[in-house]
């Protein structure tokens, strides 16, 4: 019996994300690298870490 495939194990939710977030990636709307890692220092920073 052939194994499925990761998408086919990903539960609706995580399809749906997936799907939205092609779309956003699609139309430009994505993150910048450098926008995330400002993003990612600032979450630690927040958080004490």
């Amino acid at each position: 019996m052939p194994s499925r495939s990761f998408y086919d194990r990903m539960s609706a939710e995580q399809r749906a994300a997936l799907a939205k977030a092609i779309a956003e990636a699609d139309k430009g709307e994505s993150v910048s690298p450098a926008e995330l890692e400002t993003r990612l220092q600032t979450a630690i920073a927040k958080s004490g870490a």
